[in-house]
């Protein structure tokens, strides 16, 4: 996963995506990691994310949920989507 910050990025700090995707893996349980040379990269082995993905309950965490009203103007509204407990 490619945050966009680390490498070749041009801003120096932390980036707001970078750390809202780490957060959010470490949420789901995900098992990815950080690059070595590469801090906006996530990365984890097909092995490791096959046996995660495999796991009880991780499907349900990975299909996002549309929660707006069936009676919204879907045109007008922003996309709120939020992940349901396992």
């Amino acid at each position: 996963i490619l945050t966009g910050w680390g490498k070749h990025s041009k801003v120096t700090g932390d980036g707001t995506l970078r750390r809202a995707i780490e957060t959010l893996l470490a949420k789901i349980g995900a098992p990815f990691h950080t690059a070595k040379f590469n801090i906006g990269r996530f990365i984890s082995s097909g092995a490791v994310m096959g046996a995660w993905l495999k796991e009880i309950g991780t499907l349900k965490l990975l299909i996002l949920h549309d929660v707006r009203g069936a009676t919204e103007n879907l045109r007008d509204q922003p996309t709120r989507l939020e992940l349901l407990p396992a």
